[in-house]
């Protein structure tokens, strides 16, 4: 679900707790160390960031916080701000020419340049708490 942001909004602060949980607090912090990514920047994304759309070519940056049962992935066009709430069983990513996030029949493709490189160590700590959430969930045995 796609949410702007700019200024605070209470509708995406109520799905994004009542879908991914509550935001990790000061002793969660630090345990698992960083829980959001550094900026990267955006190479593409799909016509669904309706908040992105903006007259000027602006560089677009987004980055990601973790939570309990998902990600929040943040994007900024100049002044408008949109965050996309995305339960981890239904992220997928793709390592490619781009480093790209896919769910509810959305994407954006970011850069691999060295912000990229910087978020690599966040971006495996990521993917393994999405294995760790979807291991709660066992496969019927034959």
């Amino acid at each position: 679900m796609v949410f702007d942001t700019t200024q605070p909004n209470e509708d995406f602060d109520q799905c994004a707790q009542t879908k991914l949980g509550p935001a990790y607090g000061l002793f969660d912090r630090l345990s698992i160390g960083r829980i959001g990514s550094r900026r990267m920047m955006i190479h593409s994304y799909s016509e669904g960031f309706w908040p992105l759309k903006n007259k000027f070519q602006d560089i677009l940056y987004g980055n990601m916080e973790l939570r309990p049962n998902g990600i929040i992935l943040y994007a900024t066009n100049g002044g408008k701000r949109m965050g996309w709430i995305i339960p981890y069983h239904e992220l997928i990513i793709f390592d490619s020419d781009w480093f790209s996030i896919h769910a509810q029949g959305l994407v954006i493709k970011f850069e691999k340049n060295r912000n990229y490189n910087e978020n690599k160590s966040f971006i495996r700590m990521m993917m393994d708490k999405r294995l760790e959430w979807l291991s709660q969930f066992e496969m019927p045995h034959n």
